[in-house]
Order: C-alpha cells, then structure tokens, then sequence
C-alpha cells in the first residue's frame, strides 16, 4: 500500500505526501511522526473509537482525521465522541461520498484536531 501511495504521489507530482509503514501504537510515540500531518486516512478496519486512538496521534492541531467508513456509521460514531474529544479532535462529521458498496453508499467521517493529543496516547490494542 505504500508503494502505491509513493507511486500516485509521484506521478501526481505531490512532493508533500509521506507514506509511512508502521504500527500505528508505536509509530504514534515517534517524535518525528507524532501531530505532524495535515490529513491522515485511515480504512474502516476497526471501530472508530479505535481508528481515532490510533489515528488522531499523528495529526497536527488545526489538521484533519478522515476515515472511510460504510453506510450508516452514526450509531458508531456517536459511540466514540468522548475518544475523540479525549484525543484532541472536535465531533465527527459524517459526509457520504460517490462509492457504493453492496450494503449501499459509502461514508467519509471527517474530525478536525483543534488541540494536541495527551501523550498516553496511543495504547496498545489489547488497552483500548
């Protein structure tokens, strides 16, 4: 997936895209990673409690989380608003976006990161 990422970026002509492989619970304590990106993505591969632990980390304040989800996350989003205010992100936003799958429209939910994340975090998988 990096590959690809390095890939799209090139022949996009992107100079300021960074792909980075790594466990999201170490990579979130790297002084060099840690609240340094303006967008950071994140598939639908847990839940959004989860992905904003794992994520919010690496986006700087003033920046922006964007995970893909499926139709209807709000239920699951609502679930984690106090994660993600913990973490340093504002409430979620929930935009549907021009991809269908076989259970309907796909979703982007978006948090802007006004404040920085406390330094606990992220834990590891088995804490949250």
């Amino acid at each position: 997936r990096c590959e690809f990422i390095n890939a799209f970026a090139e022949q996009a002509g992107l100079t300021n895209v960074q792909s980075v492989w790594a466990r999201a619970e170490d990579a979130g304590h790297d002084e060099n990673l840690r609240e340094t990106f303006d967008v950071v993505t994140a598939r639908a591969v847990a839940s959004m409690r989860a992905l904003a632990e794992f994520t919010l980390p690496f986006v700087r304040p003033g920046g922006m989380l964007v995970v893909a989800k499926g139709p209807n996350p709000q239920e699951e989003v609502a679930s984690a608003v106090k994660a993600v205010e913990l973490l340093g992100g504002d409430p979620a936003q929930v935009r549907g976006v021009a991809s269908y799958g076989s259970h309907g429209q796909r979703t982007a939910v978006m948090v802007a990161k006004p404040s920085k994340t406390p330094a606990k975090y992220p834990r590891k998988p088995a804490q949250i």
